[in-house]
């Protein structure tokens, strides 16, 4: 029911307090949407750095691909990116 609400918006943000599962609800919201045919970029800006950990891949500052229709990457809550 989620993700039929927000397929097709063009940006998505999980946020909430630390330690509540943000990295991994945005991760597997990625995936499925990715699955789904959606075009997606998981961004994170936690510090941790623990989307890569996620995936078992390096993630940095570029936009890395970790499957059909998904990239992913790291930037800091300072920095403006530009899609």
């Amino acid at each position: 029911m989620l993700l039929d609400a927000i397929g097709g918006r063009g940006a998505i943000f999980v946020g909430g307090k630390g330690g509540v599962g943000k990295t991994t609800v945005a991760a597997m919201l990625a995936v499925t949407l990715a699955e789904r045919g959606e075009r997606v970029r998981l961004v994170s800006t936690d510090p941790a750095h623990n989307l890569g950990h996620l995936f078992d891949r390096t993630v940095g500052d570029g936009p890395t691909t970790l499957g059909a229709g998904l990239l992913a990457q790291l930037t800091s809550s300072k920095r403006v990116l530009v899609l």
